[in-house]
């Protein structure tokens, strides 16, 4: 099997999109995967890591998560695909100390570092 893919974007939506693909492809299949993205791949301009740090997300750090975790592949929690709350704790002096208790509210650009840490992984993965 041989398949190509052009993924457009490469912000968190992009980041499933490729993940979801890796997680169905065949074991054995040829795939060719171009992102076109001018800003930082997996986090997108919203997220990109050097955004001001006073751009907070919308939403509480525990709910922030890369992978899906329901359905017939979900992906488990665990060291290699881990939940921000998770990933923000092993960071140390890289996270803001405001973005690693969980309850707290993330910058943007910590979730950014999260995201393209995460696109690094599905990357690994696909090898």
């Amino acid at each position: 099997m041989s398949v190509r893919v052009a993924i457009v974007g490469g912000g968190p939506k992009a980041l499933h999109a490729l993940e979801r693909l890796v997680a169905h492809l065949p074991r054995h299949a040829n795939a060719q995967v171009d992102v076109f993205e001018p800003s930082t791949p997996g986090a997108g301009p919203a997220y990109a890591p050097d955004v001001h740090p006073a751009l907070l997300m919308n939403l509480r750090s525990e709910l922030v998560d890369a992978w899906p975790r329901s359905g017939p592949q979900s992906v488990p929690t665990g060291p290699s695909h881990p939940t921000f709350a998770a990933w923000s704790t092993t960071q140390g002096a890289n996270v803001e100390p405001q973005d690693a208790a969980p309850a707290e509210y993330a910058s943007r650009a910590t979730v950014g570092a999260y995201l393209s840490d995460a696109l690094q992984r599905v990357v690994r993965d696909a090898a």
